[in-house]
């Protein structure tokens, strides 16, 4: 099973002043809950993103993944940025 680790705190402070983000939320499960917008400023259904620290996301990571809970996105973010 691959390594999981998420950088939460630095995604979720990194998206929260988007101009389409209404709301960011850190989850226990390391997921960030975004709330959002459109641009006419009609509330649009919130999603949930796995900030994964990690540089590649390959098959296995995918699947380790998607046995916690499905987000709607899976991000990657380099090692070396969420500090």
């Amino acid at each position: 099973m691959a390594d999981l680790r998420y950088g939460t705190e630095w995604f979720a402070k990194a998206v929260k002043n988007h101009e389409g983000v209404t709301r960011a939320s850190a989850l226990p499960n390391g997921y960030v809950r975004l709330e959002r917008k459109d641009f006419s400023d009609k509330d649009l259904e919130p999603i949930t993103v796995a900030p994964l620290l990690a540089d590649r996301v390959d098959a296995t990571v995918v699947k380790a993944v998607l046995a916690n809970t499905i987000p709607t996105v899976i991000l990657s973010i380099p090692k070396g940025v969420a500090l």
